[in-house]
């Protein structure tokens, strides 16, 4: 990151000199390329298989979808992922049995999520090349690279997708509490979490994510100091405190004196 100089001390640049519509634009362009080479592949391992088997024509409605559960090769699994299987209803639909409308599908979903982990860094460091190298990370990882190029991996970007949103309108709620746009801002997240729980179970883990980025009115110090919309994070620019009477007792000196300096001549005249 560039920084300006000022007085020998060195500070950021100021939050107008970078365009964030540019980083955005590369952040895009950089994560479609990363991943474009993933739209020529086809079905692999079990993608096929459990695609056609939660989309074949006993299953092809809401009300099958909602109330069946997860199963390969009649074979139950112990999941209950409806939006993902809906999902994969609706690329069959539009795409038929071709891979590359699945794969289209998670390369969208990762590029949103991405995208989404950008608003949601630059609203915490208020930096827009901090939050654009975090987005970056988030792209490129590695960890990533199985829900992506794997159909099966769509319950992974689905969960992501709504758990970051929900995120996001939570915190906005909190920094509007008291006004018209509140209500709508909790239900709209309440809606969101909801469907991140039908993606993948994991979600439920957000409850402790907003708890610890939410103000407290009690509780230990680090969480009442937790930056939250409604309480941003305070920079200490006081002086130190004073040491306790009870510590320096009569060893203090009295205001305006200080104590004795031994100069290097006084010390050489000791014997």
């Amino acid at each position: 990151m560039k920084h300006w100089r000022e007085r020998g001390r060195m500070r950021p640049l100021p939050m107008r000199s970078v365009n964030p519509r540019l980083l955005l634009l590369i952040l895009v362009l950089f994560t479609i390329a990363l991943y474009l080479k993933s739209l020529s592949l086809g079905f692999l391992i079990d993608d096929l298989e459990i695609v056609n088997t939660m989309t074949h024509e006993g299953r092809a409605s809401l009300r099958a979808i909602l109330l069946a559960g997860e199963q390969i090769r009649h074979l139950p699994l112990p999941y209950y992922r409806p939006l993902t299987n809906l999902s994969y209803l609706l690329d069959k639909y539009l795409w038929g049995e071709q891979a590359f409308g699945f794969h289209l599908t998670n390369l969208l979903l990762h590029l949103g999520n991405t995208l989404l982990v950008f608003r949601l860094t630059l609203e915490v460091v208020r930096i827009p090349l901090a939050a654009w190298a975090g987005a970056l990370l988030f792209a490129v990882h590695p960890i990533h690279t199985e829900s992506v190029d794997m159909i099966l991996g769509r319950t992974d970007l689905l969960a992501t997708l709504f758990y970051l949103i929900t995120f996001l309108l939570f915190r906005h709620y909190l920094g509007s509490r008291g006004t018209p746009k509140a209500p709508y801002l909790y239900t709209a997240s309440l809606v969101s979490f909801f469907l991140a729980l039908l993606s993948k179970e994991m979600a439920v883990t957000l409850l402790l994510i907003i708890l610890l980025d939410s103000p407290l009115p009690s509780g230990p110090t680090w969480l009442r100091s937790w930056p939250s919309p409604s309480r941003p994070r305070r920079v200490w620019s006081g002086s130190l405190p004073s040491a306790p009477s009870s510590l320096s007792g009569s060893a203090a000196e009295p205001q305006g004196s200080s104590a004795p300096s031994i100069s290097r001549t006084s010390a050489s005249s000791d014997p």
